[in-house]
């Protein structure tokens, strides 16, 4: 049997997430077209890429890196950019997979939407920042998104079969990371923030799971996304990172989805939407004799971001930009050891305790993108005032 090859690009080609895109494309190469890797500085990761998938244009932000890069193959028919300005993509991409960390992936999420029929998106901050223009665009541009956050999958495909008035709460999980249940973190270092103990992942996200910084980020994803009543969401810690999301319905019942803590799983879902391939992975009810999941409640003392999270819910969409930017600055400070762990989520709290940012998160509206950067360009300037 034949099938139309997939046209995609991987934005963030070598980080964590396009790592493990990779790997699930390379199980099934010849059903692709690799039309673009976007990577920022990691040459050697990239000339693998490179050699295995065979790309027609690749974009390298670092200058330096780009140059080395074109110089190398130059000998070959691979188009190299420094920046997705001069990229002409004249056919429809039937997947882009969004894997730019940060609120760097921002500027190309809302660019690849128009060129993409599909948005695998990693970046969660893109969503919470991108907010309701970014959904608003993303129809308009007949492209469908879709979050690969192994929570707000696994959530998607609840709220697929149940209509929202039947569900009582929805729960997303957090694995309560490698501080769960201890309570001396004031000299936490930044490698033992980095030992998650249940996934792989890249610097970033991995202190935000050790903050819970990651799990408001899932529940303003939530609310963006699916337009969920906040009243109605709720997280739970569950150490083992087998259930990642479920839901309690009115009749009584309660659903789970859950999968082993490997984000190829809902990649891998995602991008053949079980129509051209389907992996025979053992699960974790498969693979053990034995299952044990256990469900905590939040500690609000050690993990204080959560009632923070619901603050800014209520506080609406510029809250939810303001909080990722200077998340993002305060993790890019703890992992340069200018802060301590306790640090990022001590500024965030007393900045959102201001009565000023609070005013300007309820009167700022947000009509376009450029009401987006304002409010970004507004989050640094807050940064800037920390003198860190």
């Amino acid at each position: 049997m034949s099938y139309k090859k997939i046209n995609i690009a991987i934005l963030g080609s070598t980080g964590s997430i396009g790592c493990s895109s990779i790997q699930i494309i390379k199980e099934k190469l010849n059903l692709f077209n690799i039309e673009i890797l976007c990577c920022d500085k990691n040459l050697s990761e990239l000339s693998n890429q490179i050699k295995t998938l065979n790309p027609k244009n690749v974009v390298i932000n670092n200058h330096a890196i780009f140059l080395k890069a074109k110089k190398k193959y130059s000998n070959t028919k691979i188009n190299f950019f420094n920046s997705f300005d001069n990229l002409k993509i004249k056919k429809k991409l039937d997947i882009t997979i969004c894997a730019i960390s940060g609120i760097a992936g921002l500027q190309s999420t809302f660019l690849f939407l128009k060129f993409s029929k599909k948005l695998l998106i990693a970046n969660k901050e893109s969503i919470v920042c991108g907010g309701q223009i970014l959904i608003k665009e993303a129809k308009r541009n007949n492209c469908k998104i879709v979050s690969i956050d192994s929570e707000i999958y696994s959530l998607s495909l609840l709220l697929k079969n149940h209509d929202i008035k039947n569900i009582k709460s929805i729960f997303i999980t957090a694995s309560g990371g490698p501080f769960f249940k201890k309570k001396k973190l004031a000299s936490v270092s930044v490698l033992d923030a980095l030992k998650h103990p249940t996934w792989k992942m890249g610097k970033k996200i991995s202190i935000d799971s050790a903050t819970m910084a990651n799990k408001v980020l899932e529940m303003l994803e939530v609310v963006t996304l699916y337009n969920f009543p906040k009243n109605k969401l709720k997280v739970k810690i569950h150490p083992q990172s087998q259930i990642h999301a479920f839901c309690s319905l009115k009749n009584g019942l309660v659903k789970f989805v859950g999968h082993n803590p490997d984000m190829r799983i809902p990649i891998r879902n995602s991008i053949f939407d079980d129509i051209y391939y389907k992996n025979n992975i053992e699960n974790f009810m498969e693979n053990k004799s034995s299952v044990n999941l256990a469900f905590y409640d939040i500690d609000n003392k050690q993990f204080p971001l959560i009632d923070l999270g619901y603050k800014i819910l209520k506080l609406g969409e510029v809250a939810y930009i303001i909080f990722n930017v200077i998340n993002d600055f305060l993790v890019n400070k703890f992992l340069e050891k200018k802060i301590s762990f306790l640090d990022i989520s001590n500024y965030l709290i007393t900045l959102f305790s201001r009565k000023e940012l609070n005013h300007y998160c309820v009167f700022k509206k947000i009509k376009k993108i450029s009401d987006i950067d304002e409010i970004i360009s507004y989050s640094n300037t807050l940064c800037l005032n920390l003198k860190l």
